[in-house]
């Protein structure tokens, strides 16, 4: 047996680990490019469903928050408009209450009636008050005055209503105030 290896061999032995060493690196090759392929196929699928839904999921929690945003602006709108209205129709009825008790008044007046005068008077001046008419406060105010001085018995029907719209008059009447407030006093419940 001869042990002395040849010139030919040894290239042999070295083609063998060189195709060996290129096949490990193709294995290796081929391995790194599968792995790049599936990191990609499953990026590409992440995006292609996680970004639509957390789109989609985006899209509705703005679309909630701008719903219950316009929602709340509309109610207050409605809210606002509905106040407005029944405020406006609240004074339409104080207009007519007013109107109503001043032409009790002036009947009761005409029939010379001024104990029972006076409150319709008074009730007048009230909506007048509430309804911010102050032209008519003054008249109210003389009139009521010019009926109790009128009266020859200081006897005035639900005196103190009159006495508590009397207190409500304004400051710029403070003079009218002062000396009705004065008569009453001094008069009866009839």
């Amino acid at each position: 047996m001869d042990t002395t290896i040849t010139k030919q061999e040894i290239i042999e032995v070295y083609k063998t680990l060189l195709e060996s060493e290129i096949s490990n690196h193709t294995i290796f090759i081929t391995v790194l490019m599968g792995i790049t392929v599936i990191v990609l196929g499953a990026t590409w699928w992440w995006n292609k469903t996680g970004a639509n839904s957390f789109i989609k999921t985006s899209v509705k929690e703005e679309f909630n928050r701008q719903n219950e945003s316009l929602s709340g602006l509309i109610d207050g709108k409605i809210d606002a408009a509905i106040k407005k209205e029944i405020s406006s129709i609240e004074d339409k009825f104080k207009g007519l209450e007013l109107d109503l008790n001043r032409s009790f008044a002036y009947s009761l007046d005409t029939e010379k009636m001024y104990s029972h005068s006076t409150i319709y008077w008074s009730n007048s001046l009230e909506r007048a008050i509430e309804l911010e008419e102050g032209e008519l406060l003054r008249a109210f105010a003389e009139t009521i005055l010019r009926n109790i001085k009128m009266l020859e018995k200081k006897k005035i029907h639900q005196v103190d209503k009159v006495t508590e719209v009397i207190k409500k008059l304004p400051n710029t009447l403070a003079k009218e105030r002062r000396e009705i407030l004065d008569i009453l006093k001094d008069c009866e419940n009839i």
